[in-house]
């Protein structure tokens, strides 16, 4: 088939034969991460000044994410853990990497073990750490969900960023159960999460970033094959809802507190899972919608000087990091006629500053977002009483997929590859480009073909 300019060439994937592969393969991904981060920790150090950024790349670049990128995201990470944790607390750290939060957390902490998969990963981190003399931190070779049963009573189960590397939503699952039983009646379990919500735009904030020029549907095209072929879990924050309801347990869901790289910061968001139910009188405050009432950093710092919000509920507050990328995602979208995100209107302001805004007026703040997860708005709550609880805030339904499927990713992408060499070696060098476009039927002619910018349409010009 042909478009005047170039040959379309439409793919009908056998998603059974898939689907089948995957079954195959699933109980695999494991070892294949533990295989890369044996070689990747095996290898020399990565070093910005004395910070250690090996295994951490910026999926903008591709070069080493940046020590100040790297101190701001564990600054943050250890930020949001203290605020649960003793003064002498025992941690356990699930996929160590260099020990970046280790080195933060651990010097504080009463028992710090370590398990992480990678025996390279265990056997650097214990060179490196020898000379410090933490006596307290204890290594363990085994996976995330298959943790040592030595482990009990800890107040909190870290799990920084290892939950990108999981195989599946089941996986995640019993790492979440695992930890649970680890951490003590009055523990944590915490983790660094990839937005669901937000894939699509982060995959099209990073083809806009290479500014190649390419016209909206051929951006929004790169963006959804990206996406489609996602081989890193990515979570949607109801998922942590629906498991803490199956589990008995609180779930706590909030915009990350770091000011870097987007990356590690407005496109992921803290989980975290507490042991039983909330219990206390609940704030009668009604919500107030940011945008709608015309709230901005000023007004706000002025009603916290008058003492006037002391009981303040805001919901819908535009995150400054991702206002400009959703934006580009509509724009893109319009262009081609399809439907797109909806860009936050309002003024935006970082989640770490509306916390040092709270501190420096004692007063506590309640970050959320759950409700706005593809808006790039969250909900903040001050108060100034112990114990009480936030108002309640009906969270939005969700009825669609809970987690990307990496394994999935993984085989539509190599299935594609495939087809895609393929035609490169049996179609003659003077012929003119052909797109290859995978549809979910077979393909008669150019009016029965879908529209091959509409987001997650796998599509590559050879």
């Amino acid at each position: 088939m042909t478009d005047g300019t170039r040959l379309l060439c439409y793919v009908v994937l056998d998603h059974g034969a898939i689907a089948d592969k995957v079954g195959e393969e699933a109980p695999t991904r494991v070892e294949d991460w533990r295989f890369l981060f044996d070689s990747v920790y095996g290898n020399d150090l990565v070093l910005d000044g004395d910070t250690d950024v090996t295994g951490f790349s910026s999926a903008y670049t591709r070069e080493p994410l940046s020590a100040r990128d790297m101190r701001d995201w564990v600054t943050a990470t250890a930020q949001r853990v203290r605020e649960y944790l003793p003064k002498r607390p025992r941690i356990v750290e699930i996929g160590c990497g260099t020990g970046l939060l280790l080195r933060e957390l651990a010097p504080t902490s009463a028992r710090y073990a370590v398990v992480d998969f990678s025996v390279s990963a265990l056997e650097r981190l214990r060179r490196s750490l020898h000379h410090l003399g933490l006596d307290q931190v204890e290594y363990h070779h085994a996976a995330a969900d298959e943790l040592p049963s030595t482990l009990r009573d800890f107040d909190a189960v870290v799990i920084a960023q290892a939950t990108q590397y999981f195989p599946g939503e089941n996986y995640l699952r019993r790492t979440l159960t695992g930890a649970l039983n680890v951490v003590a009646p009055t523990g944590v379990v915490y983790a660094d999460v990839r937005s669901l919500p937000l894939l699509e735009t982060f995959h099209v904030s990073l083809e806009t970033y290479q500014d190649n020029g390419l016209p909206a549907g051929e951006v929004l095209s790169a963006a959804g094959q990206r996406a489609a072929a996602e081989d890193e879990l990515v979570v949607h924050p109801a998922f942590f809802r629906s498991f803490a309801d199956a589990a008995g347990c609180q779930a706590t869901v909030a915009p990350r507190l770091g000011r870097g790289a987007k990356e590690l910061t407005a496109y992921r968001y803290d989980a975290l899972l507490r042991l039983g139910t909330a219990v206390g009188p609940r704030s009668a405050t009604p919500w107030r919608s940011w945008t709608g009432e015309g709230w901005s950093r000023r007004r706000l710092t002025e009603a916290l000087n008058d003492g006037a919000a002391k009981d303040l509920a805001l919901t819908g507050i535009p995150h400054p990091m991702l206002v400009e990328d959703l934006a580009t995602h509509r724009r893109l979208t319009d262009e081609c006629g399809l439907p797109g995100p909806v860009p936050p209107a309002g003024e935006p302001v970082l989640p770490a500053d509306l916390c040092s805004l709270a501190a420096a007026h004692g007063l506590r703040v309640t970050l959320d977002c759950t409700r706005g997860p593809d808006d790039g708005t969250y909900d903040a709550w001050f108060t100034n009483v112990p114990g009480l609880l936030p108002p309640r805030l009906a969270p939005e339904p969700y009825s669609g997929p809970y987690t990307s499927d990496p394994v999935l990713g993984e085989s539509l992408r190599q299935a594609f590859s495939e087809v895609v060499g393929r035609l490169q070696t049996a179609l003659p060098v003077d012929r003119p480009p052909v797109t290859v476009i995978v549809a979910d039927r077979p393909v008669s002619t150019a009016s029965d073909a879908p529209n091959p910018a509409a987001p997650g349409c796998l599509r590559v010009t050879i």
